[in-house]
């Protein structure tokens, strides 16, 4: 884990005081050490923190002495001893080198074509003193993100935008771009950020910065091509318990305390089960879990967790349970002004004891947990592609058949599931997208500019598509993922979060598979079910509900916005606002003042145009000169 900051520019225009600003910004983070490498026109630094322990070496920027290549990385790198074979280097290098070394040296061998034998987390720039250029990349996935801003003759880069965003020069008003993406979600340029002045490189990106001029190119493609060739299902689930098993194995390097975020559902369990026997068979560490539960007594016992933990913790008695309630809400933290138009958005309470399980594993001396997490994208969402098939090609009764076993096997109603599935697959227009009821918070006139095409500066938008046959839920389809770091961090440390179900090759195996692989028999996730039958008791691995993290979410969700609310003099941030251009003050004013209202007598209630409300206020704080 490491987060990178620089300036390019001639010799003659270095400036000290914006490598300061930049230096002082990525400080707040507990960091293990810092490097810096001041070159006549590359000057920067890294801020490390390790996670495994010497004599393993730490990541810092280089520079190669042969041809005076200049790399800075913000990388975690999986399947490094593969990589290792395409270089053509002995395994022994495999603890000496640094991934940030295996980066240069496959720049070096491959030149710009290394991304493609480059696997894991990693965003780059790499100077070239011959070709006097800065090229640099990042991975498919984006979980690490770099941004850039260019200001005459000087290029500065950072792992985050808040102290590019300080630098004096940078146009830091709004972007109108990125704001119809996160606003209407409408089309955009995955190359923006919030600030006009600020971009960054999108995921499955390169980009090349050349005498002033930017070229950005998609290196990495996702392609939904089902297999032509048939085979057996029993290959199918066979191959793909040994890729997750990779996935986790290749994750697992950390040599500090392992831990796992476990909810019972199929995901995490799968994950989690497969870790803990990949330990046993290792190191011999446990596996330190955390789970998020109700208070005991509560009326909410059929949206518990804690029944399913406890028959993961009779299975695999081994692994450590930390039981989490959410019993005291955390303040808002700086953090979240700059973060607040991102995943990093707490508007649900899931957030508030999702940080209440991290810092219980950061307490327990990890560095890094496994989740489940993305499981439901890539491995559920993948089967809504068999219905979409039906009703694509007019197949009524094989997709009513379909939905009849669903339902019986979820406990749903056939009725309430086929809604489901119309709403997930027919265009948005069909349900009068226009007339949205939160989008009366937002400039009528910039709306209909919007959602008409006929913005100024020849700038198009679209809605988006909700049939979007899956490939919305890929990361380079999602805006959340355009602007997100997987970090987590208190005053101590950072945990890194490990997600091996969202490793590109599970994501390229499952665009292979048939769709109806995700649904046989009407058992949504198929396909995982039968991959864990040898590594789950059944009442996990057949498991049709799924609990929530608490039960009265709206009364959370009340207390979380009147602590927010009463924390900032929300009049006097729009009429100042830099996206007064967007909003309708008077109406978010209103909407405020009944929001506030509802919350002191209790009539509140946990719907989507009280959170998007929070979600813009977030937009607000995010442009706050105070801030």
């Amino acid at each position: 884990m490491s987060y990178i900051y620089g300036t390019v520019c001639h010799p003659e225009n270095v400036d000290p005081e914006a490598l300061a600003i930049l230096r002082a910004d990525l400080q707040r983070y507990p960091t293990d050490g810092h490097v810096e490498l001041t070159e006549s026109v590359v000057s920067g630094g890294l801020f490390y923190q390790n996670l495994r322990k010497p004599p393993f070496p730490s990541e810092a920027p280089l520079k190669d002495p042969k041809t005076g290549i200049i790399i800075f990385a913000s990388t975690r790198l999986d399947y490094r001893s593969l990589l290792l074979k395409k270089l053509g280097l002995d395994q022994s290098q495999l603890s000496k080198l640094t991934d940030t070394q295996l980066i240069l040296n496959a720049y070096l061998k491959w030149d710009e074509h290394c991304v493609h034998y480059l696997e894991g987390d990693f965003s780059f720039l790499i100077w070239n003193p011959s070709k006097q250029y800065l090229w640099g990349a990042r991975d498919p996935m984006g979980f690490q993100p770099l941004f850039f801003s260019i200001n005459g003759q000087t290029c500065f880069f950072s792992s985050h935008t808040t102290g590019l965003a300080r630098i004096p020069g940078i146009d830091r008003s709004p972007d109108e771009v990125f704001f119809a993406n996160r606003l209407l979600r409408a089309e955009g340029s995955l190359f923006v950020t919030p600030y006009k002045g600020i971009n960054q490189i999108p995921v499955g990106h390169t980009i090349r910065i050349d005498s002033g001029k930017i070229s950005v190119s998609k290196y990495h493609h996702w392609q939904i091509i089902p297999s032509s060739h048939k085979v057996s299902r029993e290959d199918y689930t066979s191959e793909l318990v040994t890729i997750l098993s990779d996935a986790i194995e290749t994750r697992l390097y950390a040599d500090y305390p392992v831990g796992g975020f476990l909810s019972g559902g199929l995901d995490s369990s799968s994950v989690m089960a497969i870790l803990q026997s990949l330990l046993q068979q290792g190191s011999g560490k446990s596996l330190i879990t955390t789970s998020s539960v109700h208070p005991k007594g509560t009326s909410f016992r059929n949206e518990d967790e804690r029944p399913w933990v406890d028959i993961f913790k009779k299975h695999f008695p081994e692994t450590e349970i930390n039981y989490c309630t959410l019993e005291h809400i955390p303040p808002l933290r700086q953090e979240d002004a700059e973060f607040f138009s991102t995943v990093r958005l707490r508007r649900y309470p899931t957030t508030f004891i999702t940080e209440i399980m991290e810092g219980k594993l950061i307490s327990e001396g990890c560095r890094t947990f496994f989740t489940g997490w993305r499981g439901d994208h890539f491995i559920s969402r993948r089967g809504y592609a068999h219905y979409i098939d039906f009703l694509k090609q007019g197949r009524f009764f094989q997709l009513f058949c379909a939905i009849r076993d669903t339902a019986a096997f979820t406990n749903r109603s056939p009725k309430a599931l086929f809604k489901a599935i119309i709403k997930e697959n027919v265009y948005a227009n069909h349900f009068g997208v226009r007339n949205r009821s939160d989008r009366n918070l937002l400039n009528k006139e910039w709306v209909e500019g919007v959602l008409t095409n006929k913005k100024s500066q020849s700038r198009r938008w679209k809605l988006y598509d909700t049939t979007h046959d899956f490939s919305w839920f890929l990361p380079d389809g999602q805006a959340s993922q355009q602007f997100y770091e997987d970090t987590s961090f208190n005053s101590k440390q950072v945990l890194k979060r490990m997600i091996p179900l969202s490793d590109p090759r599970i994501i390229n195996f499952t665009l292979q598979l048939p769709a109806e692989e995700f649904s046989k028999g009407g058992m949504d996730r198929s396909i995982m079910r039968r991959a864990m039958k040898n590594y789950l008791p059944d009442e996990l691995r057949l498991r049709n509900t799924k609990g929530s993290f608490m039960g009265n979410e709206s009364a959370i969700s009340a207390k979380i916005h009147e602590q927010w609310l009463e924390q900032i003099n929300i009049s006097s941030l729009i009429d100042q606002s830099p996206l007064r251009a967007f909003i309708n003050p008077s109406e978010v004013k209103r909407h405020i003042a009944e929001h506030k209202k509802n919350i002191k007598t209790g009539n509140v209630d946990l719907q989507h145009q009280n959170t998007y409300l929070l979600n813009m206020l977030g937009f607000l704080f995010f442009f706050d000169g105070k801030r």
